[in-house]
């Protein structure tokens, strides 16, 4: 029921930067789990506690359904569904205002190959 804490922009970049921390630049464009992600992003002690995986889930539901797939780099977001994907990891599924579940395993970010600035697709 909670509002997010940041804008679409906001939270697309945040994961952005967690997903090019995570992965070298010769992986860039490969898919990472999102739990990977969720899990830089909470490193500090206590953070979970004030971010928990259900808002994590609740903002990649809300960066999805608001269609924003390009940020302010430029390189096009990408989000994996659990159900093409998972084969046994951890994925995360959120119930939503529709009472419709989505289920979300991973995130890939490719790079802009256009240099455009096209932030929704």
């Amino acid at each position: 029921q909670r509002k997010p804490r940041m804008t679409n922009e906001r939270f697309a970049d945040l994961l952005y930067r967690g997903y090019a921390m995570l992965v070298g630049r010769d992986e860039f464009g490969q898919m990472l789990p999102l739990s990977r992600i969720y899990e830089a992003l909470t490193l500090l002690p206590g953070v979970s506690a004030d971010y928990d995986e259900s808002e994590f889930v609740r903002d990649v539901y809300q960066l999805d359904s608001s269609g924003f797939r390009r940020g302010k780099n430029g390189a096009e977001l990408l989000l994996m569904e659990a159900s093409s994907a998972s084969r046994g990891g951890r994925g995360y599924s959120f119930l939503t205002p529709a009472g419709e579940t989505r289920s979300y395993y991973g995130v890939a970010f490719r790079e802009d190959q256009h240099g455009g600035d096209d932030r929704r697709r």
